[in-house]
């Protein structure tokens, strides 16, 4: 089974989701992407920009993100993949998903909010911390439903 994992500029929430579902299940692969990434394509020359705060909550799960390349959604990703998961508020995806994902009956949302860009990083790094706990809790439970009743047991959190 191939899993797409789509947010806005796969910089944390899509990412953090790959990385989760790649490391906790063997029988199944995932990729992440994002609708806008070329802003930070440009600015950073395909590497993941200092968020420290992403790569301060995965590196306490054991996972180091701070060198994967950015991605960006296109249609043959979205043709490969057997399910595809957007990760971002209802109103972003109304507004910025492409039709191509939007029209796909693999699509499904998981509603959880863009922290990026607020001011004080202890406030940042707690909501990231957040985020990165929701989108772990999503992950298992898609591989659950994935695997039916096999005796997946995550180990991280």
């Amino acid at each position: 089974m191939r899993i797409l994992f789509v947010c806005k500029y796969n910089i944390s929430r899509s990412r953090m989701a790959e990385f989760f579902f790649n490391k906790l299940t063997k029988n199944n692969y995932a990729e992440s992407c994002g609708v806008y990434p070329y802003y930070y394509l440009k600015k950073y020359h395909a590497r993941v920009p200092k968020w420290e705060p992403v790569i301060r909550v995965m590196k306490e799960q054991g996972i180091d993100v701070s060198k994967s390349l950015i991605k960006k959604a296109d249609k043959s990703k979205v043709k490969d993949a057997d399910i595809i998961i957007v990760i971002m508020e209802k109103s972003m995806a109304d507004k910025d998903l492409p039709n191509y994902i939007k029209k796909s009956k693999k699509f499904k949302l998981w509603e959880i909010r863009d922290i990026r860009g607020t001011s004080k990083f202890d406030y940042q790094y707690n909501k990231y911390k957040e985020n990165r706990d929701k989108i772990f809790s999503l992950v298992v439970n898609l591989i659950k439903s994935l695997d039916g009743k096999s005796r997946f047991s995550p180990k991280l959190l």
